[in-house]
């Protein structure tokens, strides 16, 4: 190869790198489509599926909010974070990032519940050959046990195409530290922490379910926001649109 064309190699190959990195840098983020009408939670599911995004949610007294509300979602090549965060304020969310998984608060969360969220166990174990599903069973009966709760008996619906994955064991990590590293894994997923009763008032009264967007392609029909509460139950109001 000449010198000339090394020259004009290496131009080439300089333009390209600094094309990709203003295009990393100016949007660069995941992008939705997406329209469609339903809850909250269906849209943010569908959001999350399509881009690919770590998410986490914390339902607040109102646990049913995000189920119950209806509405319609049209974002066309739209910023995935931004389409996150839309869909979170009309439901009256603030949307945080936590170790790159997008979290939405309520507005109405308890003090107790971040108590819970931030609780650091000593140590937590490793797993292999586990759905995420699973693991996400296995962080609410860690989680209930630190509190000195019992009697938790979690169900973890899967198939046989559900993905076993491994999550290593981890040391001094807090309770939202570890459900992050669980939905972070593989194709990524989303988790909720929600009361399993109707006034909850602790640990002993919430769970945290994980969804893996590769084993539940039918979980925006199946996802709750706590008892007595899904998405088909969306008689009692809306939000104005877009």
């Amino acid at each position: 190869m000449t010198g000339a064309r090394r020259m004009a190699q290496a131009s080439w190959l300089l333009s390209a790198v600094l094309v990709a990195g203003a295009q990393s840098a100016v949007g660069g983020g995941p992008r939705v489509t997406l329209a469609m009408s339903g809850s909250p939670l269906a849209a943010i599911n569908a959001i999350g599926r399509q881009a690919r995004l770590p998410i986490g949610i914390v339902v607040g007294k109102d646990y049913g909010r995000l189920c119950r509300l209806s509405g319609s979602f049209d974002f066309q090549g739209s910023d995935a974070r931004d389409a996150l965060r839309k869909v979170a304020e009309r439901a009256g969310y603030t949307l945080t990032e936590h170790r790159g998984v997008e979290v939405l608060l309520a507005s109405d969360i308890a003090p107790w519940q971040r108590d819970v969220l931030n609780y650091k166990l000593t140590a937590y174990p490793g797993m292999k050959n586990e759905t995420m599903a699973y693991m996400g069973v296995m962080l609410t009966e860690w989680m209930q046990a630190a509190f000195d709760a019992h009697g938790f008996a979690g169900s973890v619906l899967g198939s046989l195409t559900d993905r076993p994955l491994s999550l290593p064991a981890m040391r001094s990590v807090s309770i939202q530290e570890i459900a992050d590293r669980v939905v972070s894994l593989d194709e990524g997923g989303m988790w909720i922490m929600k009361p399993t009763v109707a006034k909850p008032e602790g640990a002993k009264d919430v769970e945290i379910e994980v969804i893996s967007y590769h084993d539940r392609p039918d979980a925006s029909s199946q996802i709750s926001c706590g008892p007595t509460v899904d998405q088909s139950t969306q008689a009692n109001g809306g939000f104005p649109p877009q």
